[in-house]
C-alpha cells in the first residue's frame, strides 16, 4: 500500500505541530490475528514466525496468472508481514457442502481462523506499523482514514465466483496495541466502521479513527493515542462473504482466474495524520501494504512511498481475495478426479511432522484444519467430489 501525510490544524490545543504518520510507517492486511501460537488449524498465526503453512511465504510463481500455484510457493519472506495478504473461501454451495463441519465437509477446514464452521465466510486484519519521526518529539497517530477498495484481479475477465459481502470494524479497545506494548486501552476518541458500496464486486467505504492526544488542563498527553513501537497495532478487521457458486466457464485455471479479487486501500478525506507535541515534519510519506502478486525476490517488500497529502487509491495490490471450491486443485471450478493426483501430492508434502506444503495445498486439502494434509482427510476430499456434482 502506499503513505499518507496530511497537515492537521492544531487550533485545539496551543503548540501542537501537526504532520502525518510517520515515515516508513505502513498499515497492511494479513489473514493472521498475530495473537494465536498453539493449536492445531488455529495456531502458527504470529506475524514474523515462520510455521507452517507460511514456512513457504506467498511468493507465487512467475508468469503463473492467478493459477492454483499462483500462490504461496517459495520459501520468500517466509512468516514475515505480507505472507498472509492472501484469503481464500469456499463459495456458498447448494448442498450446504461449505458449512459441514469437518471431517465430513469444508466449514471448518484450514484456515477456519473465524471458528464459525462456514468456509464462505473470513477476514482480513488491519495492522498499523508506526516508526519514529525523528523531525519532532511526543508524536502520536491522530487519524486514520481509509477506503477498502475491492476490483477485479489482473486476470479476471468475467466474474465467477464472486464475493456477496463484505464489512469493517475499526477496533477502539486494548485489542489494538495487545502486540504493541498494550497501551493505550482506549486508542480513539471515536471511530467509524464505513459502510460497503454494495457494488460488484463490492468495496468498505469511509472507515475512520481519530485521537486528539489532550487531557485536563488541558494538557499535551501522547499516552492517550498510538505511538511509535516496534511492535505491530492491530486496528481494524475486514469480513468477507464469498457468493454463491458459478458453474459457468469450468476449465482449468481460467475459472478460480476470473474468482479472484484485488484489495487496495485508499486514504479517504480524513487523511492519516500524526501530531507532535513540539516539532514535527509536515510532508510524510506512508506504505499501505504488500503487493500478493510480485513474483520475484522483492516479494515481502514494502510498496514504494508516497506522499499521504493526497487522496486517493493505492497503486499497488494490497491483498487478494480467492473465492475457490474446497478440494478444486487445478482450477476448474469443479472437484472431481483430475484433483485426485494433485491430493496426493499434497498428502506427500503437507503430512510430515513439519509439513512443506504451500499455503494453497492446505486451503484446498486440509478439510479437517489441523495444519495437515494426511488420510484424515480423504474423507472429506470424497465428500467434496460429490458435493461438487451439484450446481451451484
Amino acid at each position: 500500500m502506499k503513505r499518507t501525510s496530511m497537515i492537521l490544524a492544531c487550533g485545539i490545543v496551543a503548540g501542537l505541530a501537526a504532520s502525518s504518520i510517520a515515515q516508513d510507517s505502513s498499515i497492511f492486511y494479513d489473514v493472521r490475528d498475530n495473537a494465536t501460537s498453539a493449536g492445531t488449524g488455529v495456531g502458527g498465526q504470529l506475524i514474523g514466525t515462520a510455521v507452517w503453512p507460511y514456512t513457504n511465504g506467498q511468493n507465487p510463481v512467475a508468469g503463473g496468472g492467478n493459477s492454483a500455484d499462483r500462490f504461496g510457493t517459495a520459501a520468500v519472506n517466509a512468516g514475515q508481514r505480507g505472507a498472509g495478504n492472501v484469503l481464500r473461501l469456499n463459495p456458498v454451495q447448494v448442498s450446504g457442502f461449505h458449512a459441514l463441519a469437518n471431517p465430513n465437509g469444508a466449514g471448518s477446514g484450514w484456515p477456519n481462523y473465524d471458528a464459525d464452521t462456514n468456509a464462505a465466510t473470513g477476514r482480513l486484519w488491519l495492522y498499523l506499523s508506526v516508526n519514529d519521526d525523528l523531525s519532532g518529539t511526543g508524536d502520536v497517530i491522530s487519524s486514520i482514514g481509509l477506503d477498502h477498495n475491492i476490483t477485479n484481479g489482473p486476470n479476471l475477465v468475467t466474474a465467477r465466483n464472486g464475493i456477496g459481502a463484505v464489512a469493517f470494524t475499526m477496533f477502539n479497545d486494548a485489542t489494538v496495541a495487545a502486540q504493541a506494548g498494550g497501551s493505550p486501552a482506549t486508542p480513539w476518541n471515536g471511530v467509524v466502521n464505513g459502510a460497503s458500496n454494495l457494488a460488484t464486486p463490492p468495496s468498505v467505504l469511509g472507515s475512520k479513527a481519530v485521537r486528539v492526544p489532550v487531557t485536563t488542563g488541558p494538557a499535551y498527553a501522547a499516552s492517550l493515542g498510538i505511538q511509535p513501537n516496534a511492535g505491530l497495532y492491530r486496528i481494524g478487521q475486514l469480513r468477507v462473504t464469498a457468493g454463491t457458486r458459478n458453474c459457468t466457464q469450468r476449465s482449468a485455471n481460467l475459472h478460480v482466474d476470473n474468482s479472484t479479487y484485488t484489495l487496495k486501500a485508499s486514504v479517504n478525506n480524513l487523511l492519516c495524520t500524526r501530531v507532535f507535541q513540539s516539532g514535527g515534519d509536515a510532508v510524510e510519506n506512508i506504505s499501505m501494504g504488500y503487493d500478493p502478486y510480485v513474483a520475484n525476490g522483492t516479494f515481502g517488500t514494502l510498496d514504494a512511498a508516497v506522499s499521504g497529502s493526497v487522496v486517493g487509491t493505492s497503486a499497488a495490490p494490497d491483498a487478494a481475495i480467492q473465492i475457490r471450491l474446497r478440494g478444486d486443485f487445478n482450477g476448474d471450478g469443479n472437484v472431481n478426479a483430475l484433483d485426485g493426483g494433485p491430493f496426493a501430492a499434497a498428502i506427500t508434502v503437507g503430512s510430515p511432522a513439519i509439513p512443506s506444503a504451500k499455503q494453497s495445498q492446505f486451503y484446498i486439502a486440509d478439510f479437517t484444519n489441523d495444519r495437515k494434509v494426511n488420510a484424515l482427510d480423504g474423507g472429506a476430499f470424497s465428500k467434496a467430489i460429490t458435493a461438487s456434482l451439484t450446481c451451484p
